[in-house]
C-alpha cells in the first residue's frame, strides 16, 4: 500500500501531434511537479527531435535520461519494456494521447490502481466548468479516468504557473533585460522603438502585418524566434533571433511591448508576461478554433475601454482568419500602436486576477492526493 503522505509519483505521457504546444505544456508541467511540489516524475515523449528544440540540454538519441530532476523516456515499445516496470501513483495522459496498451494493462494489474488523468487542452468556453474533474470508467479494465481541464475560472483547473514566475518577472528590470538580450544575441532596447515578438503559424497574414506597420510613425522591430531572413520595409525591421529555451522565451515576452503568440503554451506565457498580446488559435476544422477564440475574447476584453476592445477584437479576427480580404471594416495594425499603453495596463490587471487562483499544477496535486487518500481508506 502506498503511503498517502508521500509525494505522488507521476507518469506523464505526451505525443507531439503538431508543432511545439503539446511538449511545451508537458515539459513545463513536469518541471513544475518536480521543482514546486517535490514529485518524482517520468515524462514519456514520442518525438525527441521536436522536444530538443525547446530544451537544448536534451540528447534526442538517448532512450532514457534525467533533466531538471525529470526522468525522460522515449515513447517506444522496447524502451518502455526495459524501463517502465510499473505505473506511478498517477498516470497523466496528455491531450487524449492514448496510452500504450501494455501500460494500461500494468495499471489494471497494480495492487492499487493509479489515479488516471486525461489532461485536456485549455479553453475559455463555459462548458469546460461542467466537464472538469469528471470521471468515466474505462470499458475494458474498469479503471477510472478523469478529465482535467485547465481554465480561467475557479471551477476549472487553472493555468500552469511556476511558484517563482511572477517574482522573477518583477525582478527582470531594464538592466537585467539588457544583460539578457546581449547574452542571447538580441538587439538592445532602443528609445522610441516598438519591440514585438512574433511566433505564429504559417497561415498568419504576415504580409498584411508588415505592410501596415511599415507606415507606422515609430520604428517597429519584429523579433522572430527561429526566423531565417532579416528584412526592412518602411518603419519595420524583421529581426530573426535564435529559437529560445522556455525560460528564455518567457524573458523575451517580458522584454517586448507586444507579443504575437500561438497555440497553447506561448498563449499562457503571454498572459503571465502581463503585456499586450495577439493570440493565434490552433487551426481546427468546423469553426472550432473560432469558437475558442470568441470565448476567450469575451472574457479577456471585459472591462477594457470600448474603442480599444473593438480594435483588438478586429485585429484578433484578422490574424486568425487570414487577413482583411473579404472582411471590409477590419482595422489596420497601426491602429493598435496608440493603444499599447492602455492595453498594457489591462494586461497587468488581467494577470493579477488570474494569479489569485491556484495554478494548475497545484490543483492537479490536490486532486491526485484526494483520489489517493480515498483509495487508501
Amino acid at each position: 500500500m502506498r503511503n498517502p503522505s508521500s509525494q505522488p509519483e507521476i507518469d506523464l505521457f505526451c505525443r507531439v501531434v503538431d508543432n511545439f504546444g503539446d511538449i511545451g505544456v508537458c515539459w513545463r508541467l513536469a518541471r513544475m511537479l518536480v521543482a514546486d511540489h517535490g514529485c518524482p516524475v517520468r515524462l514519456i515523449v514520442d518525438d525527441m527531435a521536436v522536444f530538443a528544440k525547446i530544451e537544448p540540454r536534451l540528447n534526442a538519441r538517448e532512450p532514457q535520461q534525467t533533466l531538471a530532476g525529470v526522468v525522460i523516456l522515449r515513447w517506444d515499445e522496447a524502451v518502455l519494456a526495459q524501463h517502465y516496470a510499473a505505473p506511478g501513483t498517477c498516470v497523466i495522459e496528455a491531450f487524449a494521447c492514448d496510452l500504450p496498451q501494455a501500460v494500461v494493462q500494468k495499471m489494471a494489474a497494480a495492487n492499487l490502481a493509479p489515479v488516471w488523468i486525461d489532461l485536456e487542452y485549455l479553453s475559455a468556453e463555459d462548458w469546460v466548468e461542467s466537464h472538469h474533474a469528471r470521471p468515466s470508467v474505462h470499458p475494458s479494465t474498469g479503471l477510472l479516468k478523469t478529465l482535467f481541464f485547465p481554465g480561467f475560472t475557479p471551477e476549472t483547473g487553472g493555468l500552469f504557473r511556476e511558484r517563482t514566475l511572477l517574482d522573477e518577472r518583477s525582478k527582470f528590470g531594464a538592466a537585467e533585460q539588457a544583460t539578457w538580450r546581449q547574452a542571447h544575441g538580441l538587439p538592445a532596447r532602443a528609445p522610441g522603438v516598438i519591440d514585438i515578438s512574433l511566433f505564429c503559424y504559417r497561415d498568419a497574414p504576415l504580409k498584411t502585418l508588415i505592410a501596415d506597420l511599415s507606415g507606422a510613425d515609430r520604428p517597429v522591430r519584429l523579433l522572430v524566434p527561429g526566423g531565417s531572413e532579416a528584412a526592412r520595409q518602411g518603419a519595420v525591421e524583421v529581426c530573426p533571433i535564435p529559437f529560445l529555451s522556455q525560460p528564455d522565451y518567457d524573458r523575451l515576452l517580458w522584454s517586448c511591448d507586444l507579443n504575437f503568440v500561438r497555440g497553447e503554451d506561448s498563449w499562457v506565457r503571454a498572459q503571465w508576461a502581463a503585456k499586450p498580446f495577439i493570440w493565434q488559435a490552433y487551426p481546427q476544422e468546423k469553426g472550432v478554433s473560432g469558437v475558442k477564440l470568441g470565448a476567450f475574447l469575451a472574457r479577456y476584453l471585459a472591462g477594457l475601454e470600448p474603442m480599444a476592445a473593438e480594435v483588438l477584437a478586429d485585429l484578433y479576427a484578422m490574424w486568425n482568419q487570414g487577413g482583411r480580404e473579404g472582411q471590409a471594416g477590419l482595422r489596420a495594425w497601426t491602429d493598435l500602436l496608440p493603444l499599447l499603453e492602455a492595453l498594457d495596463a489591462h494586461a497587468r490587471d488581467w494577470t493579477d486576477r488570474l494569479a489569485q487562483q491556484d495554478d494548475c499544477a497545484t490543483q492537479l496535486i490536490r486532486f491526485i492526493r484526494s483520489q489517493t487518500n480515498h483509495l487508501n481508506t
